[in-house]
């Protein structure tokens, strides 16, 4: 219960983001190098060789939090970084390299306790405890004496060739270290009471185990679990007691009674009880995803239903603090009389509440209208229409534009609604001409490939053939490629992020037909990060997409906006695209990278055509097609601004038939607005996919101008990698390091790391030099 002017909420946006470790608050500090406590200045000993280096005023980035090594991951310690210079310092500002930062992976070491029948060796630590220290399948370096044994693939239970050594659960609750085909004991010279020690992977074993999950899993899709989750929630009985927990406090905040630091405990109780259900329901959502039958889809509805239950009671107390005169000063330690009082007034649980149950509505109609998409009725009108007279109410209780409440509460921009007005000129400019450039060349390769297909074959075909299976293959060649790209091409940290997420179990695929999921990277909990792949998402341009958000996620960089995670994974696409065109040097990958570029171009055109359309939708007044149903002729004269009389009202049409011209009309009103937007851009070619329209409109609303802003992020990444790979490579791995929340946003991380920005004409001029290296 600290200070903090915030409380626990959920969207189904927000359950999924990603979380990223704390790290210490500290101001920006300078070291002065005649400072004592330093050793920056120059004795006269090195002869002035280090002079240069040492007139930097150090500009220290705020402290890096330190994360403790693990069995199955390495740890970093807590440092600073110079801003100019780029050095290192730990924690008592005392200069360090680079490689310093890292701390090693932990080992394990027991005891061989007795020898079975076998010769199998009993070591003396627990099955539970074995599990806590390398969880589900993982291989290990065993060392026994002077014997090193590489341990396979393990999956705990099931049975391995009989001449594999391995590691088991035995049944006595004690670890097992077997050899089958021959007594461990004799083979290794192994005796009661020697020393066995466990040690992390090495890369040979790493590599061993990319080749045997490649192996293991050649065709797509699969469905694949990495490690093992269950959701434990029970709502009969848990609901209650938590609910109970938040009652408890805000009973005991009214009367006033207890010593703070009990409210303190409980509270903190009350967080964890929360965080125990997000964990919970992000289980269970990845449950649902991987199986998405109605049982699963059940308990993902009930975590989510007591996470809202959570933030509305969070909310209570918060409010119940602010306004006690016995606890304000404590629960809002730093703040004065006037910012509690202001803060007090900003909280209304009643209206969250509210909230809460009109977008509880809005989903339900959300999954009206995806019911008639499947069913291909055609008419989503109705649904929609619901779904907007909720958004509207919703902004109405809160004082805000349903959209522009998206904007900045949920994707966490720093630019508003109408700051997008700005970026028509520059389309229009420079991103339509390229999009168009790459489009006619797609269409032209694609045209004269389908051509003599029809003939038997050619160059365009086998060229065609190449780029199809650069877009689909998952596993094989390709896949080499994108370990060889992490490794040499960007190094660091991506590749070190890349064994980590097949040795650690991160991931699940699913072969279950699920309309509502594709890909995408989300948390286990507050500190490891997962990855989804549905069955439409298993390929190779996928996986380098996820994995750049992935990569994300595990440095942190993951807690400022929506659009700055997408640069995350869209940069990463087209630099390995680059990396693959010019690794192999064929026609079938030039076509390929071009192909890539139309695509993310038609995302930044789409995207962008999207958010015009949403702004109509969201501040527009459609209560001409919103009112679908008027129970009396007065209502309706008043709605439509007509003087029928009751019977004139009845003979008109019956209210059914009212209805049905209602939604017609909007229908009309959506399809033309399109075509408005799409003509004056310039794409009125995009003016006939009116279902694509539809679909992105009821599915999280205001999302897709990121698609858009983020890609041309990602489009200046890729152009300056056009004139300076290693300075692009180098800002990129600056976008995806931890920012602080508070102080960065989307465009100040881009010019930090050397980029102009998307709000900034220069910006479109270095992506329009990208259609003179295609021509090349």
């Amino acid at each position: 219960m600290k200070k903090k002017f915030l409380f626990l909420g959920v969207s189904l946006l927000s359950a999924f983001a990603l979380a990223s470790c704390g790290e210490t608050e500290k101001p920006e500090e300078k070291i002065d190098e005649k400072d004592d406590n330093n050793d920056n200045t120059d004795n006269g000993e090195n002869g002035g060789e280090d002079q240069e280096k040492d007139t930097c005023e150090h500009k220290l980035s705020k402290l890096k939090a330190g994360l403790e090594p693990t069995y199955t991951r390495k740890g970093k310690r807590a440092y600073y970084q110079c801003q100019s210079c780029k050095k290192y310092f730990d924690e008592n500002m005392n200069e360090i390299d680079k490689a310093d930062i890292t701390l090693d992976y932990l080992h394990f070491t027991g005891k061989v306790a007795s020898f079975d029948a076998n010769g199998n060796a009993v070591l003396n630590i627990t099955n539970e405890d074995f599990k806590n220290a390398y969880k589900e399948e993982n291989q290990l370096t065993v060392k026994v004496g002077n014997e090193t044994i590489d341990l396979p693939f393990i999956h705990w239970e099931e049975e391995v060739d009989e001449n594999v050594s391995y590691v088991t659960t035995g049944d006595t609750g004690f670890v097992e270290l077997r050899v089958r085909g021959a007594k461990f004991n004799e083979k290794y010279t192994v005796a009661v009471d020697n020393a066995v020690d466990f040690v992390y992977r090495t890369s040979e074993v790493f590599e061993s185990n990319i080749r045997a999950f490649r192996y293991r899993h050649s065709a797509s899709p699969v469905t694949v679990y990495g490690k093992d989750i269950e959701v434990t929630y029970n709502k009969e009985t848990d609901y209650d007691n938590y609910v109970a927990i938040g009652q408890a406090i805000i009973d005991d905040i009214k009367a006033g009674e207890k010593p703070y630091a009990e409210l303190d405990t409980a509270y903190a109780n009350f967080e964890d009880a929360y965080y125990s259900m997000l964990e919970q329901y992000r289980y269970a959502a990845i449950i649902y995803d991987t199986y998405p039958v109605k049982e699963n889809n059940q308990k993902k509805d009930d975590c989510l239903e007591l996470l809202n239950k959570f933030s509305e009671l969070d909310e209570e107390i918060r409010l119940a603090a602010a306004l006690s005169d016995t606890y304000k000063h404590d629960f809002y330690e730093d703040a004065t009389d006037e910012e509690i009082a202001d803060y007090a007034a900003s909280l209304n649980p009643d209206l969250s509440k509210q909230v809460n149950d009109i977008e509880r509505e809005m989903d339900d109609y959300l999954e009206a209208y995806q019911e008639i998409e499947i069913k291909n009725s055609g008419d989503f009108g109705e649904a929609y229409l619901n779904y907007l007279r909720g958004a509207y109410e919703v902004g109405q209780i809160k004082g805000v534009n349903y959209l522009e409440r998206a904007y900045s509460s949920t994707y966490g921009r720093e630019y508003t609604v109408e700051d997008t007005n700005d970026l028509a000129p520059y389309f229009s400019n420079y991103i339509i001409p390229l999009y168009k450039y790459c489009k006619t060349e797609f269409d032209t390769f694609q045209d004269a490939a389908i051509a003599q297909a029809n003939r038997g074959g050619g160059a365009d075909y086998d060229a065609y053939e190449d780029l199809i299976a650069y877009a689909q293959s998952f596993y094989g060649i390709y896949f080499d490629y994108i370990e060889d790209y992490l490794k040499n091409e960007i190094g660091d940290e991506l590749f070190d992020n890349f064994r980590h997420y097949y040795l650690s179990g991160n991931y699940f695929y699913s072969s279950k037909p699920n309309d509502n999921v594709t890909g995408y990277v989300g948390s286990l909990n507050a500190t490891e990060s997962v990855m989804f792949l549905g069955p439409r998402s298993q390929s190779v341009t996928t996986f380098i997409h996820e994995f750049g958000h992935y990569n994300a996620a595990c440095e942190g960089g993951d807690n400022i906006s929506y659009d700055l995670d997408e640069v995350h994974s869209q940069a990463n696409e087209l630099m390995f695209y680059n990396y693959l065109n010019n690794k192999v040097q064929s026609r079938g990958s030039k076509e390929f990278l071009n192909y890539q570029l139309y695509v993310m171009l038609d995302t930044v055109v789409r995207g962008f055509c999207i958010n015009e359309i949403e702004k109509w939708a969201f501040f527009e007044d459609l209560n001409t097609y919103a009112k679908t149903y008027y129970q009396t002729y007065e209502e309706y004269n008043e709605a439509e601004g007509t003087t029928l009389t009751e019977d004139e009202f009845t003979a008109l049409s019956d209210v059914s038939k009212i209805k049905e011209w209602k939604v017609e009309a909007f229908e009309t009103a959506v399809q033309d607005k399109w075509t408005e937007i799409t003509t004056n851009i310039g794409v009125a070619e995009m003016s006939t996919e009116i279902d694509y329209v539809h679909l992105v409109l009821v599915n999280y609303n205001g999302y897709y101008i990121s698609y858009s802003t983020s890609a041309l992020g990602a489009l200046e990444v890729f152009a300056k990698s056009l004139e300076d790979k290693d300075a692009a490579i180098s800002g990129y791995k600056m976008l995806y390091r931890e920012h602080d929340s508070e102080v960065d946003t989307f465009t100040s991380c881009l010019i930090e790391a050397g980029f102009y920005g998307v709000f900034d004409e220069e910006c479109y001029k270095l992506i329009g030099k990208i259609k003179p290296y295609l021509e090349a």
